[in-house]
């Protein structure tokens, strides 16, 4: 792992920084089986105001934001991609939380590697938190309350999150996270989690017809097939 921006910051904190960098490493190897560098650029800012600057954002909404992946794309892949912390909103995590966030984001790294075509927003944040998730113990209802109240309070999502309930500048957006999450969850229990990397794989490239005709060759269902069974999930995690 390569650390940027470290002038001013805390040498025992980026040690701990790069520890926990290695072991997302870790843990995205033990799902995604395509090849990338295994050797990200993290950034640590100095201040929100600063990693705005970086990702080039106006600053709305970037407190509900704990890092993000960003680069450059040049003949259809991703080049240059480094992760940029948000130090104010990362350092209210705890162990688990920066762990959770920089296994996210080392997903996000690793799948851009071979990205010729962009995925729906829903699989590349879901599969994300699936991987993230995945190495730890913290309990479903707690990972996505905010979604299953909504589900429980009969305000559940209608369709797959799309790219405006990501738009944090616009709204909160631990729902459209959490249940893009589930909507990959859900997949890995009833197809397999290599079905799940096989799907992401599949839309990532130019061979096929994309989504979500993909999705009926691969899963056999219909997207709304998928987005039906996706929200019985909804329901019955709510529901235990």
């Amino acid at each position: 792992m390569v650390l940027g921006n470290t002038r001013g910051v805390d040498r025992a904190a980026m040690r701990r920084l790069a520890g926990e960098a290695d072991s997302a490493v870790e843990a995205v190897d033990r799902v995604w089986d395509s090849d990338w560098s295994r050797r990200p650029v993290i950034v640590v800012p100095a201040s929100q105001k600063d990693m705005a600057s970086l990702v080039g954002s106006d600053g709305e909404g970037l407190a509900q934001i704990a890092a993000v992946t960003t680069g450059a794309f040049e003949d259809g892949l991703s080049r240059g991609d480094r992760v940029v912390i948000n130090p104010e909103a990362f350092g209210t995590l705890g162990a688990m939380g920066r762990q959770v966030v920089l296994t996210h984001e080392m997903t996000h790294v690793a799948t851009r590697a071979t990205s010729v075509m962009p995925v729906p927003i829903w699989l590349s944040e879901g599969f994300a938190d699936y991987v993230a998730y995945a190495s730890t113990s913290i309990p479903t209802s707690i990972a996505a309350s905010d979604v299953l109240e909504d589900v429980r309070d009969g305000e559940g999502p209608e369709q797959l999150p799309d790219i405006a309930d990501f738009d944090a500048g616009q709204a909160d957006i631990a729902s459209a996270y959490e249940g893009a999450w589930l909507a990959c969850r859900m997949i890995a229990e009833r197809y397999g989690e290599r079905r799940l990397v096989r799907l992401y794989a599949a839309l990532n490239d130019s061979a096929g017809p994309g989504w979500p005709e993909e999705t009926l060759e691969l899963l056999g269902v219909n997207e709304g097939e998928l987005v039906r069974d996706w929200k019985a999930y909804l329901r019955d995690e709510a529901r235990s």
